[in-house]
């Protein structure tokens, strides 16, 4: 795995002084990338000035990828000495706690599940799209419960839904810039626009997010860390001390080019990138 990073640039807020921060994007079960991230990751946060050091998972470990399930628990389990870890709960990881807890498990349910990526998941619980179709949803949902799954059901219940540190906020998706954010709690999971463009923004705060592929980049009230590692093949951390701002990536390819593909982002900058 190869990993890159970039020139450190002015961030859209600050953090308390002697705090670092740095926010992992959505993994959609890219495992190895996740773990080649960490490690290039813990190295830094150990050669950091900061005094209290933050890591962020920023939600969406499953669906689409290879190693969801995997990739849920070690999000759940990572411990690095002396920094706090946060996981943040994800739309899809709301499909898959609804798939394991809900009362009724309904057709439609799990088809809008499989359509946005849901089948990988499931395939990691042993449960084909033969299984769906010859006995039904609610029926596969009842097979699976009687499983223990003490790592999923324990990673579910720990994940959190935002974390505050100074002048940031970390969510999976955003927040709305005209509402209160006591407000919008559901919306913190799946929110695009009127987020993304951020046009008439009443916050204190700006925003660390996953969600819509638009990273890694950095707007006047957010910084996007979804590179979409399950399309473009390239997982993306943020790292954040005082007021600015890199990013750190991890692809398989030699180059970062598949970033390009991105719509709506900044023109990626190679001159700003070096190989760590």
């Amino acid at each position: 795995m190869n990993i890159f990073i970039s020139d450190w640039e002015d961030g859209p807020a600050r953090l308390p002084t002697g705090v670092g921060a740095w926010a992992i994007g959505d993994v959609h079960g890219q495992l190895a990338h996740l773990d080649a991230l960490i490690d290039a990751v813990r190295a830094l946060i150990e050669a950091s000035p900061a005094i209290q050091r933050h890591l962020v998972l920023i939600g969406d470990y499953i669906d689409r990828g290879p190693d969801n399930i995997a990739a849920l628990e070690r999000a759940d389990t990572l411990e690095i000495p002396g920094v706090t870890v946060t996981a943040l709960r994800g739309n899809h990881e709301d499909y898959l706690d609804r798939f394991l807890n809900a009362e009724s498990v309904g057709e439609d349910l799990v088809a809008n599940w499989v359509a946005n990526g849901g089948g990988a998941t499931l395939a990691n619980l042993g449960v084909s799209q033969d299984d769906l179709r010859d006995r039904g949803a609610a029926a596969v949902a009842r097979a699976v419960r009687l499983r223990p799954l003490p790592g999923v059901r324990r990673a579910l219940d720990r994940l959190e839904i935002a974390l505050r540190l100074g002048g940031y906020l970390f969510v999976h998706a955003g927040v709305h810039p005209r509402l209160p954010l006591a407000d919008m709690r559901q919306r913190l999971t799946t929110i695009r626009e009127p987020f993304l463009a951020g046009e008439g923004w009443i916050h204190d705060f700006a925003v660390v997010h996953g969600h819509s592929i638009a990273g890694p980049d950095i707007a006047p009230h957010r910084i996007a860390v979804d590179s979409g590692a399950f399309w473009t093949g390239v997982l993306t951390c943020a790292e954040l001390y005082d007021d600015q701002a890199r990013f750190i990536a991890a692809t398989r390819d030699d180059d970062l080019e598949r970033l390009r593909r991105i719509p709506g982002r900044r023109p990626l900058s190679t001159e700003r990138w070096r190989r760590l």
